[in-house]
Parts: C-alpha cells; structure tokens; sequence
C-alpha cells in the first residue's frame, strides 16, 4: 500500500517548470493540523503502508515530525518529498526523529542552493535519493542524482498519454489533497476529477477498478514498481 498525501500546496520556490500552477487542484483547501492527519491516516490505511508526503513542501508543514512520529508509533512507513530550504522544518525533523522512514526524496531545484547543510544534516540521519527534472533550467546544486524525472507539462498537454487502460487506481493507492479530499490518482486531483471522499469526514469509499480513457502520468506507467497499481492498456 502506497498513498500520496499533499499535506500542504506552500512552497518556498516558484520552479520554472512547476505542474502546480497549470492543474486544477483546490487552492482553497484548508489545511488540518498534526493531530488530525494522525487519527484519519491511522483510521484509512492499513498498517505497513508507506505514506508518502509531497505538496508543496512537506517541511513547511508545521508538527510533521509529530505526524511522522505517531505514524511510525501505529506501524506505518513513510517517504518526505522536499527541496530541504527548510531550516526550522529540518530542526523539527531532526529534533524528533521519527522512525518508521523508507525515504526522503530531495529535489534538485535552481533555487535550492541554499540547502546544502541541511541535505547533508538529514542525510546523517536518514537515507537520501536525490531527483532532477529533465528540464533545462533545473538545478544542478546536488552531486548524486539517483532519478531523472522526464519534463512533462499540463499546459501543452504532454503529461497524460491518452491511452485507454483498465485500472486499479483507488485501491492499494489513493492520493489525498491538503483538505482530505481523496482521489483515485494524481491526474485524477490535477483534473479536478470528484474526490472519492474526505479523509476528515470519514466518507471515503475505495472504488472498484475502472476503463480510464484519459490517459495516465508516467508517475504510474514508466515506475511500476513505485506505486501498487495495476493497469492493463486497452
């Protein structure tokens, strides 16, 4: 099991070739404290789920070593995706120390060369994979980059592909925007698509698998292995 959760749309950088401003995800949504994030993810995924954190910066989100903490505490894993410009975001994590972490994703962004001293803190405490955008005006601030990520852009169309498949999406992955709305997947948040419930009102229902003609992002067809689900093109 494997969930994506948008803890906050915040972010420190305004990244050439960002997604977040060209999707349709709700701006609006209001953020949940700590606490609350604690309870609904305790009471909506199983244990031994990796609960992956991305956004806008996760470390921007104030008591996410809490939240990383009691996840940990009720069996659950989990991943940080972030360009770690952080300090008092980095203080907290390293203060409380969660366990329970699979990784920490750091971003190579143009504008995160001041995020060295405090990769190389984490990178002390946790296991670090460092990621760069295909893109000509990504950073080039970190030495090790383990994934290039190809450039795709909402605006001119290029990040779904269009192809009709049969698809589990919703089932052992789900992925949740800062509000609890939940979607069956991450094109499905961007289109604005109906959220299959509220992490919050406890009104989530897991879907049964789907024939999806849009096409999907290559975040589920070219990493397989990176999210559990199932597709078969048509």
């Amino acid at each position: 099991m494997h969930y994506l959760l948008n803890l906050t749309w915040r972010c420190q950088l305004k990244c050439p070739y960002c997604l977040l401003p060209h999707i349709k995800v709700n701006r609006t949504a209001p953020e949940h404290g700590w606490a609350e994030w604690a309870v609904a993810l305790r009471d909506h995924t199983p244990p031994g789920s990796i609960l992956d954190f991305a956004g806008g910066d996760p470390l921007l989100f104030s008591g996410l070593a809490q939240l990383l903490a009691a996840l940990a505490a009720d069996g659950r894993r989990w991943a940080l995706t972030t360009n770690a410009l952080s300090d008092e975001g980095t203080d907290a994590l390293l203060r409380v120390r969660p366990g329970g972490c699979a990784q920490i994703n750091v971003s190579d962004h143009p504008g995160n060369a001041g995020a060295a001293a405090n990769i190389k803190r984490i990178g002390a405490v946790y296991p670090i994979i460092g990621n760069r955008v295909m893109h000509p005006k990504a950073g080039h601030n970190l030495d090790q980059i383990t994934t290039h990520i190809p450039y795709q852009t909402w605006e001119q169309g290029t990040e779904l592909d269009g192809i009709k498949r049969w698809c589990n999406s919703g089932t052992h992955h789900w992925v949740a925007d800062p509000g609890g709305d939940v979607f069956r997947c991450n094109p499905d948040m961007a289109r604005a698509y109906p959220p299959i419930g509220n992490l919050f009102k406890r009104t989530v229902v897991l879907p049964e698998p789907i024939v999806c003609e849009s096409g999907c992002s290559t975040c589920y067809t070219d990493v397989p292995t990176a999210w559990p689900v199932v597709m078969r093109q048509l």
